[in-house]
């Protein structure tokens, strides 16, 4: 027959031991359980009975130790488990109870703060920006941030007791204003913005809309320097910004603001400083941007002018030029074109006149002056040569606006 060969696997044997000779440690400290012989597949310990760590280490190793405690541990090994191995109890000896106090926040450049209200005294102070472990904490060493300090007291068992309390370091806000600078023109205003922080105050609060608030309406009669103060976390910054009020340049129209039909009339403006001109309506006007427009309109009508200067203040002016329905005409009957600056010429006169036809004849009948041009009048002359002394004929036919037309001839004389 075959022959059965079965293995036996022997029940594992497992002792625990402790890194302190005298299994007695204060509350809080570190002590490491081991477990021999090592090299088992798998260490169970317990604590009361309580699993508190499984795993291929055969080393436990904790803090958090009270007062009736029992560690013991269970070795497995090729599929057999050992018995529960000897308890290890640890005395502890109590630490005094610590209090740090109360977390406390400050501003990055606050001056140094001695700590207050821990207990029992005595004990020492760690952390970023404790200057002294007497408890001086300096912001500025800290930097802005979430800091825990520790405190530790050691007792006259040589147990020491930790409490942690938080300093918070606020940075101090940058506060800034938008426009930079914030400009308008007078009687006007402009809105600014401060950001940066959470709560603002502005002084003096002589032109503004509140001295209070993130964004402001400024509209002081002067350029007028404000004061900002931001708050962020309890930590100030202080701004000056200067809001500049630009004048407003006057300007004037002037010109003949009374014109009949079809007539034109040169509109003017004046101004005290360098800029830009804008007319208005552009109805029957020349030049919208030039300093002096002509202007024809077929009925009263309002024209006006804006100035802008240098700084992009708008200054304007309105005026009504009245159309007059006047329609009449004068011919002269004599003139003298001697050069002495008087009658040197002769012209037809008038209002509301469309166009003419002017035709003057010596006394043989030679045509010796025509136009159709109200503005061109006869200097005396035919060909370039001053006519003598004489009475001329002459035949004028007015056309006026409404379309209305008047003939006339009769004589005028020519006087040296």
């Amino acid at each position: 027959s075959n022959a059965i060969v079965t293995a036996v696997n022997p029940i594992p044997n497992v002792w625990l031991g402790s890194s302190d000779p005298d299994n007695s440690i204060c509350q809080n400290e570190f002590i490491t359980f081991s477990s021999v012989p090592a090299g088992y597949a798998n260490y169970h310990f317990f604590n009361n009975g309580v699993s508190v760590q499984n795993g291929a280490s055969g080393t436990f190793t904790t803090a958090a130790l009270l007062p009736g405690n029992s560690i013991t541990v269970v070795a497995t090994n090729l599929g057999c488990v050992s018995p529960v191995s000897n308890a290890l109890v640890i005395t502890i000896i109590p630490a005094d109870v610590v209090n740090g106090g109360a977390d406390f926040a400050a501003c990055i450049n606050a001056p140094v703060i001695t700590l207050l209200g821990f207990t029992p005294a005595g004990g020492v102070w760690t952390g970023t920006g404790i200057i002294s472990p007497t408890g001086v904490f300096d912001p500025a060493t800290a930097g802005a941030g979430n800091h825990p300090l520790l405190y530790a007291e050691t007792n006259a068992n040589t147990c020491v007791g930790y409490d942690t309390i938080v300093a918070v370091v606020n940075p101090i806000p940058v506060i800034a204003t938008t426009p930079d600078p914030p400009t308008f023109c007078t009687g006007g205003s402009v809105s600014i913005t401060a950001s940066g922080a959470t709560t603002y105050t502005w002084s003096p609060a002589t032109g503004l809309s509140s001295s209070t608030g993130a964004t402001v309406t400024a509209n002081p009669l002067v350029t007028t320097t404000y004061t900002i103060v931001g708050i962020k976390n309890n930590c100030p910054d202080t701004v000056f910004t200067t809001v500049i009020v630009n004048p407003v340049t006057p300007v004037t129209i002037s010109g003949n603001l009374s014109i009949g039909s079809c007539e034109s009339t040169v509109l003017s403006a004046s101004s005290a400083t360098g800029g830009t001109y804008s007319w208005g309506p552009l109805y029957n006007l020349t030049c919208n941007t030039c300093s002096a427009a002509t202007v024809s309109p077929t009925a009263t009508q309002d024209y006006y002018v804006q100035f802008t200067n240098s700084f992009g203040c708008k200054g304007s002016d309105t005026v009504t030029v009245t159309l007059e329905n006047i329609y009449n005409y004068f011919m002269p009957t004599a003139f003298s074109p001697n050069g002495d600056g008087v009658n040197d010429s002769l012209h037809v006169h008038g209002r509301g006149i469309k166009n003419i036809t002017l035709m003057i004849f010596d006394r043989i009948g030679e045509k010796v002056f025509e136009s159709v041009d109200i503005k061109q009048g006869w200097d005396g002359k035919l060909r370039g040569t001053l006519m003598n002394d004489g009475v001329f004929v002459y035949v004028l036919e007015v056309v006026y606006c409404n379309g209305e037309i008047k003939k006339e001839q009769g004589t005028l004389t020519l006087v040296r």
